[in-house]
């Protein structure tokens, strides 16, 4: 099977030595490593949701694991507050795991691997999914409803006439459809899901948990897992109203601390890319009291960077897709130089 041209390039990268001296440059660098799924079989016919959220098989995150407990020192998300604060220092080529969303193989799959190796993470919480774990969010309902429709092809709204004869492109209507569908308003979303329905059929109501719980967040307290905001219900925070933003950000921090009974002073943007949040985004993260935030920017950044712009801290971005070689040119800084030199 021929390799893809992006795997071959990486595996070249890494071979020919580039990583090592990204790595030479970073030693002052927060690295912040982006998780959102982890699942014992990605391909699995059991799989539910949107698959392009999964960022690694039970046994690369593992490997993953074991690579920067290695070659970083592994922080908890308490050191960036403190560091952010003026309180401490960071250690050379500190690094930090998170997870978005809170989904419940975080709990099943990757909590037991984090405790195995001893390795501290955060997870920002989509709040209002621990009360209501069976509920999806709506790019895991489109994927739902492509990937279980009995229609071989469909004209579809946003992405037009779409072949479903495989999995592989079901899977890529899925992802061209939520790249389009996250840049439209919660009410023109709801109408093309409700078009999708319509046109696709609508699959069989499932009650398996889709996030964890609140119990099993609790349980996870004092594991070295600390639980962060990420809004109450997943907007994009510059598409909505400042009353929004506001009740997004006070009440998910609200929420957090009262039911973990711990300090939640971190945030993550959802979607996380430059337009999804301005500057009235962050003076409001500022007036409801917290202390730091991720974007998805591709990372890792100095600490000069992390101290002078403490909102907008970069991640490293994992996707199972990635390569050994792809993971480690990322965690490297590959795709942020790459991104620079681009820009020049």
């Amino acid at each position: 099977m021929r390799l893809p041209i992006k795997k071959i390039m990486a595996s070249s990268l890494h071979l020919s030595g580039a990583g090592h001296i990204l790595r030479k440059w970073g030693s002052t660098d927060l690295t912040v490593i982006n998780h959102h799924r982890v699942v014992d079989d990605v391909f699995s016919t059991e799989f539910s949701g949107l698959r392009s959220l999964v960022s690694a098989s039970a046994e690369m995150f593992e490997r993953q694991l074991v690579h920067i407990k290695r070659h970083h020192n592994v922080i908890e998300g308490s050191d960036v507050v403190a560091f952010v604060r003026g309180q401490q220092k960071l250690p050379p080529r500190a690094c930090l795991v998170t997870f978005d969303d809170g989904y419940l193989d975080n709990y099943t799959v990757a909590a037991p691997l984090l405790i195995k190796h001893d390795i501290p993470a955060v997870i920002f919480l989509a709040s209002s999914r621990m009360d209501q774990p069976s509920e999806p969010l709506w790019w895991d309902i489109t994927a739902n409803i492509v990937r279980h429709t009995e229609k071989q092809q469909a004209e579809l709204p946003l992405v037009g006439l779409q072949d479903f004869s495989t999995a592989l492109q079901r899977d890529h209507t899925c992802e061209l459809l939520t790249a389009q569908m996250k840049r439209l308003s919660e009410s023109d979303r709801s109408e093309v899901l409700k078009s999708l329905s319509n046109i696709l059929g609508t699959p069989d109501a499932n009650e398996t948990p889709y996030f964890m719980d609140w119990k099993q967040v609790r349980s996870l307290h004092g594991s070295r897992i600390e639980f962060h905001p990420h809004t109450v219900t997943h907007p994009i925070l510059s598409q909505v109203s400042s009353r929004q933003v506001k009740f997004e950000l006070s009440e998910s921090k609200r929420v957090v601390e009262k039911e973990t009974n711990a300090e939640a002073t971190l945030f993550a943007y959802p979607n996380g890319t430059s337009r999804d949040y301005n500057s009235d985004t962050v003076e409001a993260l500022n007036k409801c009291g917290y202390t730091a935030a991720f974007t998805l920017a591709p990372g890792p950044q100095s600490l000069a960077e992390t101290t002078a712009t403490p909102f907008e801290i970069r991640r490293v971005y994992l996707s199972h897709k990635d390569s050994w070689h792809e993971f480690r040119l990322k965690l490297d800084g590959f795709p942020r130089a790459l991104a620079s030199i681009k820009r020049k």
